[in-house]
């Protein structure tokens, strides 16, 4: 599935991918200068992701590498959601689905 976002739900993945990242952030125990140090960036960046705002696509995935997250399991929570209407509407439901490891991104696509 390729993911095809218009200029407003472009906005709302942005803030989902932000909430995925903070919660992320702060199940680990980490500050955003802890995470911005280990993830080889400024806490700008951090702050900026969390916040919904864009940030280059290095920092997407050096952000998702930090904590775990495939990046295409995320852009596949992204593009069910606006399937199912959520971004147009605003509404976050739940949390992304995020897998792990070497099948993660297989398992996550239909």
């Amino acid at each position: 599935m390729t993911s095809t976002l218009d200029h407003g739900s472009d906005a709302a993945a942005l803030a989902f991918i932000g909430k995925a990242f903070r919660r992320s952030r702060e199940r680990a125990g980490l500050t955003v200068r802890d995470a911005a140090a280990r993830a080889g960036t400024s806490p700008r960046v951090i702050s900026h992701a969390e916040h919904g705002k864009p940030v280059s696509a290095i920092s997407y995935l050096r952000l998702a590498r930090l904590h775990d997250i495939d990046p295409f399991a995320l852009l596949d929570a992204i593009d069910r959601h606006r399937c199912e209407g959520a971004f147009h509407k605003g509404v976050f439901h739940g949390e992304p689905v995020v897998k792990h490891g070497a099948d993660a991104s297989r398992e996550a696509r239909p």
